[in-house]
């Protein structure tokens, strides 16, 4: 199982340090016991005491954590049933004078208190109740003039708070509706001067906030939001970047002392380590503390794939995003998926147009695919690049974009970054929805690498962190002059300015220097 795990270590090492600039300092042990050891040995600052906590108890963790630089102590987590031989063997060190063993929902056999006892000495702390926490914040916390609360029941939004707490010296309390007033009495009687609360509304309501000295709430739609709000708030200059996976809650509490070593807020990510681009930092040091962050990310493609739903989608979403491709030599590929023919454009184009000389549906396809295809040649996408599929927009379906997709696949192969527009809640185009839909299913299931796209229209409505990719001074130029194609009124050459006709305030605004919104990706 070690050797497995190992390699697996070592191979996710390999990859992911291969695709950043920044090489991470990796602190993951086969599971959280042997994690806390490797966080420990990456420790600078000396110590002279341990600090034990069972690995599943996780408020003591929270409260044991907080608690580290104050007693000028390691933590270490232990298995409820037996004593490591590590854990005796630092115990035996002659520059540690003490052992401090926190007790809450997890007991220890008396035979491992003895063994410790017989090492060195011991202080039990307990956290069976609210008043051991309010007790031993207020032995070692004499000075401190803020206090960080959390919720006791819902602690995902608080897991980031355990490295503040650390980092400035605040003690941390665990909240619920039953010992909420107590303890604001007893902050207030401390002389707690600012409270703050890491918790959503409804992790802690907003009606507890009453018995607290001057509450702030810091948090998120969730507990990855909550953590980069704290680092914004807290550390939104440091150059260092520590981050754990947001449901292995052992791990992300061992990564206090650590974002206090490198001056930080640990960040929180999902189920890959390219999650953090999503918060669109600069940093010069990166540590992954903790194992399970898998899903790396996977070599840089040299294809790119577009999938436009309709014209002019490509400048509207997308055309900053295929400029920069294709500077960085990448080449690109764009299928256009519906035809454009339901649209109102078609009477006010024929309204000036001559009797003889009025256009049809089949005229105003050929006249919509001529607007695209020159605007896509004018971003710089090689002719042969741009496919048609002519399904009818408000019409496709499902299996029209699965079929689609199976096509480009078999033409283009597996080895490809497709580029689609998001699925996510805020987007009201039925085409747009659609498309996403099918294609983030498509690419999960057949294991494809994905990129899905926001509008700005929604993108202050939406409830994610995303990536811009601006539009440079080149590129501003590109998109003035590929819209020109769908201003452009040639009736004699096929231009109709189709796409003007259709929502000229669309490209009214489309003529202000923008960006690309990337909202999501899947299996990169």
């Amino acid at each position: 199982m070690k050797k497995l795990f190992f390699l697996s270590l070592l191979t996710f090492l390999l990859i992911f340090t291969k695709s950043l600039a920044t090489q991470p300092l990796v602190l993951a042990g086969e599971d959280r016991y042997e994690t806390s050891f490797k966080v420990n040995e990456s420790l600078n600052k000396g110590s002279d005491a341990l600090i034990l906590v069972s690995g599943h108890d996780y408020k003591s963790q929270v409260i044991a954590s907080s608690l580290s630089e104050k007693l000028s102590s390691r933590l270490y987590y232990l298995k409820d049933d037996n004593l490591d031989k590590r854990i005796e063997d630092l115990a035996k060190d002659m520059r540690i004078r003490k052992i401090y063993l926190f007790e809450g929902e997890k007991n220890f056999s008396e035979d491992i208190k003895n063994k410790l006892r017989n090492l060195k000495e011991l202080e039990i702390i307990s956290l069976k109740d609210d008043k051991d926490q309010i007790d031993i914040n207020r032995k070692y916390f004499r000075e401190a003039s803020k206090a960080i609360l959390i919720s006791k029941e819902n602690y995902a939004d608080g897991i980031s708070a355990v490295s503040l707490a650390i980092n400035k010296s605040y003690p941390i309390y665990l909240i619920d509706e039953n010992n909420a007033r107590m303890i604001g009495e007893n902050l207030k009687k401390d002389g707690i001067k600012e409270s703050i609360i890491v918790a959503g509304p409804s992790s802690l309501s907003f009606n507890l906030e009453e018995f607290f000295p001057n509450p702030i709430r810091i948090c998120g739609p969730d507990r990855y939001e909550t953590s980069l709000n704290l680092f914004e708030k807290y550390y939104p200059k440091s150059d260092s970047i520590v981050i754990t996976k947001g449901d292995n809650f052992a791990d992300a509490i061992l990564s206090g002392p650590v974002s206090y070593q490198n001056s930080t807020i640990t960040l929180l990510v999902k189920e890959k380590l390219s999650d953090l681009d999503f918060y669109n930092l600069d940093y010069k040091r990166l540590t992954v503390v903790g194992g399970r962050l898998d899903r790396v990310r996977k070599k840089d493609y040299d294809k790119v794939l577009y999938l436009s739903p309709h014209q002019d989608d490509e400048l509207v979403f997308f055309a900053p995003a295929i400029r920069e491709d294709l500077k960085a030599g990448k080449e690109v590929y764009i299928a256009l998926l519906t035809n454009g023919e339901k649209t109102g454009a078609i009477t006010l184009i024929n309204e000036k147009l001559a009797k003889d000389k009025k256009i049809g549906p089949i005229e105003l396809i050929k006249a919509r695919n001529l607007e695209f295809k020159h605007s896509c040649m004018e971003l710089g996408i090689k002719k042969e690049n741009i496919f048609f599929f002519g399904y009818t927009n408000l019409a496709i379906n499902e299996k029209d974009v699965e079929d689609s997709l199976k096509s480009l696949r078999k033409k283009l192969g597996n080895d490809i970054l497709i580029k689609a527009l998001s699925p996510y809640k805020y987007e009201l185009n039925r085409d747009h929805s659609l498309i996403g839909r099918v294609t983030k299913k498509f690419a999960i299931e057949n294991n494809l690498a994905l990129y899905l796209f926001g509008g700005d229209y929604n993108f202050k409505k939406g409830d994610y962190r995303a990536i811009v990719i601006e539009s440079d001074m080149s590129t501003f130029i590109s998109i003035k002059n590929a819209l020109n194609y769908y201003k452009k009124w040639d009736p004699e050459n096929g231009f109709y300015a189709v796409g003007w006709h259709s929502v000229p305030e669309l490209f009214t605004r489309m003529e202000k220097l923008r960006g690309s919104i990337i909202v999501e990706k899947i299996n990169i």
